[in-house]
């Protein structure tokens, strides 16, 4: 009968603990003198989760008479199939009947749950109250386990419970009883210093067990692993390694040795949530403290109230914060607290729906991975039962079920979410300087107040507060977005590259841009406008094979996607190599400098030319400058900055000019044997193709000095790809060097410069696009190669006060037109081989083309 009903032990019943102390030994005597003689006397056995229970009762159980049958049984079995009314009760009654004469203990873990096993709605009496009238008349002996806040929960809803048993209390061991009982459990295998130091991470991280079950626990576990790897012995490293992979904590917040980058921390959460920096800084305090070890071990790693306009980022933030300190969003437990805006739903919150079929799954997820994120998503509209639940939950991270078991919360950072006063934040205010639009963040914090009492708020760590985004931010959303779009398994599996040009960006930004409703709205424009199109195309294969380039364009109803074929053949590719070698201008000299007659008078003409230019038009503009800088209110006007470079780059002209005169000077008294005659030539030839860019440019009113980025396309982001980004990068920094140019790089995790010098912009505006670089792939017989992308772009750099920075370069390269065409292409083998598109000719000469001669041929 009894083995219908639960389990009888059977010696030896454990190994003999190895933290019977002085006074341990003492609460097992006591457990002896109970239940082995006459009368016997029921026990509850009184500690927190880990102090060593049910280890102080087997080895009290080692010391009992072998005739006592030691039996053992939960709420749970012996309710089981329990459906009708009474039959309980029954159950219990036939136990005591049958137990009566026989010498049986009934040793009863998570004793708690008798409070409540076998209530329901047509009886409040459970499993307890018919337990106690056999317990009283001395007819069942039963140990119980239970937990302090159980056994005080048990003594307020029954306090016959006092009378019915003897409490015998168990309290956690001390440092020292801890690391000692530790030593003789992993038996020399690992240092004292190290179990000292398990002893702290176990206090820190494993707050839900007390001592020394925590230590005991986690040296276990460390031995295990370090088993599977064919070691015995093991260090504080691995017990860290063991920490980290139970709790998802990255080895960085666990290890104090470790240092952590909170830049590099700062620069995760700002790339995850945008234009929010009071929230990316309070995520990354938290952090640190945490990683410090100076958060308080009675409360939950972090409680924190997010409040402002719908999406602006709060969810946002916290699935970010659950991926990097617990290292999967699945540890985001997400409750929807709009579903629980009646009093009777407190009972839905705080039941177990693997036992009862109903309830939420907080409580069980935080039982079985206590490190998490808990999102209370719209708090405010919850019932206010609910909200005075949580006030223990926030003040000492514990929350317990209907079924007396608890949830601890203390390892999980709670994060709530609110509205409350988003609706009134852009109000305007009163007065003749009322600004109308404006976000005030004093409106939310004035309805905070009226909405939430005061010792609410006081259990709060900090309110903070999302603000809606701008119109500029806007644009660095939807990067992020479009970002995540293309990442999706529909598009990351084509040979694509998508690039939108600023009439999309500005298109979809004015379909989806929202103060009120923050980011959601772009995501929807998104999905209408740019990725339903596509799809519509791939579904009925409306679409070119192989790689393509994808330009977004604003068209005449919408966005217009424009598939570029990189591959294709341009009809107006010339072969530079072929051409009659007597031809002469000024590329051709610079490339393959000679002296003779013909040579020589065209250069000299040239440089004619030139000097009526800069002598006459550009040196009137140059005049005009500076008699502007001699006008009195010049320095407080807004233009001087365009007045004071173009003063300046004319200069700079007629410097060059001066250089390429004297250039002229000597190379007309030499003649083709003179030694150093051809590369006076082909320098001369250089100086004046690049002042004759410069000259257009002036006369185009083009930028001088421009933006350049080169990045891999969407799909060649690989390490190849970026690798043929290096190689361009080189090329134009060796264009540079051979004209004179400068070119500095603005951020070193990207190739964004600055280009300046005499005729930067005119040369590089062509370089705008894609640049192709073709590798045959081996083993195959036919020509077919792969080929890598890279993406060139060039935009104006209007010099201003200051120097450029890298957030200045990228807003400009964003209003730049982007071109979906294909600038060159450039293959090594099987024979080298380049096509420039744009100045329409090929060649052979990969090495002169890379070392910075694409634009001479």
């Amino acid at each position: 009968f009894l083995r219908q009903v639960g389990r009888i032990l059977e010696p030896p019943y454990n190994e003999p603990p190895a933290f019977l102390t002085e006074r341990r030994e003492e609460l097992v005597e006591v457990i002896v003198d109970a239940i082995a003689e006459k009368p016997r006397r029921s026990l509850l056995l009184v500690g927190e989760h880990g102090v060593g229970k049910t280890a102080l009762l087997r080895a009290a159980l080692e010391r009992l008479p072998p005739k006592l049958v030691p039996f053992e049984a939960t709420a749970t079995e012996i309710s089981a199939g329990a459906m009708y009314v009474g039959e309980l009760e029954g159950r219990i009654r036939e136990l005591a009947t049958r137990l009566q004469g026989h010498d049986v203990v009934w040793l009863f873990p998570g004793f708690a749950e008798a409070l409540y096993a076998g209530q329901h709605s047509r009886s409040p009496m459970g499993m307890l109250d018919a337990m106690l009238p056999p317990i009283e008349r001395g007819e069942l002996t039963v140990v119980g386990e239970i937990d302090p806040a159980g056994l005080e929960r048990l003594l307020a809803e029954r306090p016959r419970v006092s009378g019915a048993f003897e409490i015998v209390r168990v309290r956690p061991l001390d440092e020292q009883s801890t690391v000692a009982a530790a030593e003789e459990t992993v038996g020399g295998r690992a240092s004292r210093e190290t179990l000292v130091e398990a002893y702290e991470l176990a206090q820190q991280f494993l707050p839900g067990l007390a001592a020394p079950g925590n230590l005991l626990r986690l040296v276990r576990a460390t031995a295990a692993d370090v088993e599977e790897e064919g070691r015995q012995e093991f260090e504080t490293s691995d017990v860290l390694a063991t920490l980290a992979a139970s709790s998802g904590l990255p080895l960085a917040m666990l290890d104090p040795n470790a240092p952590l980058e909170l830049a590099a921390v700062r620069s995760y959460f700002e790339r995850k949530v945008l234009a929010q920096p009071e929230a990316v800084a309070t995520i990354v305090d938290r952090i640190a403290m945490i990683k410090a070890g100076l958060n308080d071990p009675t409360r939950p790693l972090g409680v924190y109230l997010f409040i402002g306009p719908t999406g602006t980022g709060k969810t946002e933030i916290a699935k970010a914060l659950a991926e990097f300190l617990f290292g999967s969003q699945r540890r985001l437990v997400r409750l929807d607290m709009s579903e629980y805006q009646t009093p009777e739903s407190l009972d839905r919150l705080l039941s177990d729906p693997s036992v009862e079929g109903r309830g939420t799954a907080l409580l069980a997820s935080v039982r079985k991975d206590p490190f998490a994120v808990i999102l209370l998503d719209e708090f405010e509209k919850a019932a206010t039962p609910i909200w005075d639940l949580f006030l223990q939950v926030f003040d000492d991270g514990r929350l317990t079920d209907q079924q007396g078991r608890t949830a601890d919360f203390r390892r999980s950072i709670i994060i709530l979410t609110s509205n409350v006063g988003s609706a009134l934040a852009h109000r305007p205010g009163l007065g003749f300087k009322a600004e109308h639009g404006r976000f005030r963040s004093e409106l939310i914090e004035e309805e905070l107040k009226k909405t939430f009492r005061p010792e609410f708020l006081n259990r709060i760590d900090r309110v903070v507060i999302f603000r809606p985004f701008s119109r500029a931010e806007m644009r660095a959303l939807l990067e992020k977005e479009l970002a995540d779009a293309l990442a999706r398994r529909g598009l990351r599996t084509k040979p694509w590259a998508v690039e939108l040009d600023e009439s999309a960006v500005e298109f979809l930004i004015e379909q989806g841009f929202s103060r009120e409703l923050g980011a959601r709205p772009l995501k929807r424009a998104l999905d209408r406008h740019l990725l339903a199109p596509i799809a519509r195309s791939i579904v009925e294969h409306a679409v070119p094979e192989g790689d393509q380039f994808l330009l977004v364009t604003t068209g005449a109803s919408g966005l217009a996607v424009t598939f570029v074929d990189p591959d294709a053949e341009e009809q107006s590719v010339r072969d530079a190599d072929a051409e009659s070698p007597q031809a002469v201008d000024l590329r051709s000299l610079a490339l393959n400098a000679r002296v003779d007659e013909a040579a020589v008078r065209f250069l000299l003409d040239e440089l004619g030319r030139v000097r009526s230019t800069v002598e006459g038009e550009l040196r009137a503009r140059k005049d005009a400058a500076l008699a502007a800088m001699q006008e009195p209110t010049f320095w407080e006007d807004d233009e001087r900055y365009g007045v004071l470079a173009e003063a300046e780059y004319l200069d700079r002209l007629e410097a060059a000019f001066a250089t390429a005169s004297k250039l002229g000077a000597r190379l007309a008294g030499r003649t083709e044997a003179a030694n150093g005659a051809g590369e006076l030539a082909a320098l001369l030839s250089l100086r004046l193709f690049v002042l004759q860019a410069a000259i257009a440019g002036v006369a185009e009113e083009r930028a001088p000095d421009v933006f350049l980025r080169i990045h891999p396309a969407s799909s060649d982001d690989s390490p190849e790809g970026r690798r043929w980004v290096e190689v361009l990068a080189g090329m134009y920094a060796a264009w540079a060097g051979r004209r004179g140019m400068r070119m500095d790089r603005l951020d070193p995790a990207e190739h964004l410069y600055t280009v300046s010098g005499l005729g930067a912009g005119t040369i590089l505006e062509a370089e705008t696009g894609l640049h192709v670089l073709e590798v045959p792939e081996e083993g195959r017989e036919d020509s077919r190669s792969e080929r890598l992308h890279a993406v060139v772009e060039v935009a104006p750099w209007l010099r201003g006060d200051g120097t450029p920075t890298a957030a200045q370069a990228r807003v400009e390269l964003e209003k730049a037109p982007a071109a979906a065409a294909v600038v060159r292409r450039y293959r090594h083998e099987p024979a080298p081989l380049v096509r420039d598109a744009v100045r329409g000719y090929r060649t052979g000469r990969v090495d002169r083309v890379l070392t910075g001669d694409f634009d001479l041929f």
